[in-house]
């Protein structure tokens, strides 16, 4: 904001194969502690370095991925499966599956609360 919003840099994601399309991003999210950026698409989970704007790791869950929250000390990400119920707990650091949750609730957007008790 400080420098009116100028292009800083740009971070390669994902190569595109010829005759296919891009994959929508569906959720962002970033840990400023460790310098890491996730991103999700309708099949995938990615966390992206921030010092060396490479992908650390990505990978694919039982129905996919959609909007994404991350916990107040960047440990864990809640990521709702792509338009259905239940949502997946996965280790930011690895990418771990650690708990799958099906809440019902027909919940959309996630925001994990600053004191980390409520999702």
């Amino acid at each position: 904001m400080d420098r009116r919003n100028r292009f800083r840099k740009r971070i390669p994601t994902w190569g595109l194969d010829p005759g296919r399309t891009v994959e929508i991003v569906k959720g962002i999210a970033a840990d400023v502690s460790d310098r890491r950026l996730y991103l999700t698409t309708p099949k995938l989970l990615a966390a992206f370095d921030l010092t060396t704007d490479k992908m650390g790791w990505q990978k694919s869950y039982p129905g996919g991925c959609d909007r994404l929250a991350i916990s107040p000390d960047g440990k864990t990400l809640y990521v709702r499966s792509f338009e259905s119920k239940y949502w997946n707990v996965i280790r930011a650091l690895n990418g771990d599956l650690i708990a799958r949750l099906e809440p019902n609730s027909g919940s959309h957007n996630a925001i994990w609360s600053p004191d980390g008790t409520r999702v």
